[in-house]
């Protein structure tokens, strides 16, 4: 799409705000409108303009002095910037926009984040390049987005309307000023579509709107802050919808029903029930357990001819899955890791063997005897075999990390390429590899765990040769709280889907992908509190995430 250059003095100030990454004093610097009670107070240099939002709630205790992590600043993802301005301006108008400028996002762990990550003068450019591809669209939109006559009053109620939902709070009165004193400046250089243009390219390249700005309730000392209802709304709505809040949301916020358990309750519930908190739950699980890599994972042709015709179904068949166990069975992470049937299509049902047909779309029940859940579905299985011999190492770190919360070091200097060959089956190969005691810290756990998924290749297929040598799956497994000997993942999977070790690292994981950070020493209460109260319910564990210390306070950076 293409726009003008700005030369508005105000935009440059506004990039320079933003490549200071958090030093934020905003558009009201020096402003005080303290005496409109019906929007927001300005902030002093260094705060956000966060408006009051009701009394705390009195049914909620004070957290403990050492509860809840540090946060740090976090910009907006670029899929949370499409999303929210998608959500704002309508699919129509921003069809055209090219959100491929936004500058890459980073990651904590396996979950997309720009929480403390820096900016740099491209990632501002990319910003601005969106913001004047979304403005060039508004100012070719004005009158239905202005729907009301040129009027000081109907320009003024366009800003605080839209300002409202790309701020994510209201307005104050003198950040209103700045903003009206804008479009009348390049209303009087120009045409009506140029100020609309302008306006909407300035209000997206604020750091109000670019960063998750919290700040906590006005009067809070130290460095524990009690978020505010508007700053609650903010991280149900990018918790759950991965966007903005809407309307009702912030409304509920003015209201003060955000300072209260039971508020925050039942915005959670509405919003999980929404449709748009599908690809949420998609999002949670695919970057939890590795499998968002499937959809680019490069595979041997040669080796594997059919993997380039089943990658979308073993994609579909996941998510299909995942979807129906949250929606439409009990939500549990027991069903989630054990259950009985899946969706895979006809030509996934097919390889996956005897005893399973399928329709195209339609539940199926699986052999029991060979597979269980979504650990067993062959986008786990090829996400964790990029190279077929190592499999055992990939799945059973992935195992560790993502259901068990083990934390590893980084491996030691040491020669860690093992040379395949057909001396002896893989399994001996990589037992032989890591025997030594450098090796041993690690893989003593990592091995075990991957070898008893040693029935499937690197495709996900069933097997029980590992080229001339007949599969060994049994494993002894330590240090868990399921800890025993078994022969194979089929065996294992049941008592690995009743773990409490397990059921207390799904609610980590949770908790990491709700705030976008990581989770700290001062969360532990909040995420116990949230498994114990779940019980490996998933929809419950959402909910109860929502009520804890870690989601309703921030810590500031010292």
């Amino acid at each position: 799409m293409n726009t003008r250059s700005f030369t508005h003095p105000w935009i440059p100030a506004t990039l320079c705000a933003l490549l200071s990454a958090g030093c934020y004093s905003g558009v009201s610097v020096g402003a005080d409108s303290r005496d409109d009670v019906d929007t927001a107070p300005a902030g002093d240099a260094g705060e956000t303009t966060e408006g009051d939002s009701g009394e705390t709630g009195a049914d909620d205790a004070e957290p403990a002095a050492d509860a809840v992590s540090v946060s740090g600043l976090s910009r907006l993802t670029s899929a949370e910037y499409e999303r929210t301005v998608t959500a704002i301006f309508g699919e129509a108008l921003v069809a055209d926009v090219n959100f491929e400028d936004l500058p890459p996002d980073g990651t904590i762990g396996r979950f997309e984040t720009n929480a403390g990550l820096d900016v740099n003068i491209d990632s501002v450019d990319g910003y601005r390049l969106v913001a004047e591809d979304i403005g060039f669209a508004a100012g070719e939109n004005v009158a239905a987005l202005l729907g009301c006559d040129e009027s000081p009053a109907c320009v003024e109620a366009f800003i605080r309307e839209h300002g409202l939902l790309i701020y994510r709070r209201p307005l104050n009165d003198a950040e209103v000023g700045v903003f009206v004193e804008f479009w009348d400046a390049m209303r009087a250089d120009g045409s009506l579509a140029d100020a609309m243009r302008m306006t909407v390219t300035a209000l997206l390249q604020t750091p109000d709107f670019l960063y998750r700005l919290e700040r906590g309730e006005d009067g809070d000392e130290g460095d524990l802050r009690r978020l505010t209802g508007y700053e609650v709304a903010s991280r149900l709505s990018f918790f759950l919808w991965g966007a903005g809040p809407d309307l009702e949301l912030l409304e509920a916020a003015g209201a003060g029903e955000l300072d209260s358990g039971a508020g925050v309750e039942a915005q959670t519930e509405r919003l999980l029930a929404d449709p748009r908190a599908d690809d949420t739950i998609l999002r949670f699980h695919k970057s939890w357990l590795g499998l968002q890599s499937l959809a680019t994972q490069e595979v041997d042709a040669e080796e594997f001819p059919e993997f380039e015709a089943l990658r979308d179904d073993m994609i579909a068949e996941t998510e299909a899955f995942i979807l129906h166990v949250f929606r439409e069975d009990d939500a549990t992470v027991s069903t989630l890791l054990s259950a009985d049937y899946s969706f895979a299509s006809p030509e996934l049902a097919a390889m996956y063997g005897e005893g399973v047909e399928s329709v195209d779309g339609e539940q199926i029940t699986l052999n029991p005897e060979q597979r269980l859940g979504i650990l067993t579905q062959a986008s786990y299985l090829a996400s964790h075999a990029r190279s077929p011999q190592r499999a055992p190492i990939y799945r059973g770190t992935s195992l560790l990390v993502d259901l068990f919360c083990v934390q590893f070091p980084p491996p030691p200097d040491v020669g860690t390429v093992v040379e395949f060959d057909s001396s002896a089956s893989a399994r001996q190969q990589i037992e032989d590899a890591t025997a030594g005691l450098e090796c041993q810290g690690c893989h003593v756990s990592i091995n075990p765990l991957g070898f008893l998924f040693e029935h499937y290749d690197a495709l996900g297929r069933w097997r029980t040769m590992d080229g001339v040598y007949p599969v060994d799956a049994a494993a002894s497994i330590a240090s868990t709280d399921i800890d025993g000997e078994y022969a194979d993942a089929i065996e294992f999977i049941p008592r690995l889907a009743e773990s409490e070790q397990v059921q207390r690292c799904v609610s980590r994981q949770w908790m990491r992908f709700a705030l976008s950070r990581p989770d700290g020493a001062m969360d532990a209460d909040s995420i116990a509190q949230a498994a114990d109260e779940a019980r490996g319910d998933m929809r419950a564990l959402v909910g109860a995430l929502t009520q804890t210390d870690a989601f309703r306070y921030r810590r500031l950076e010292e």
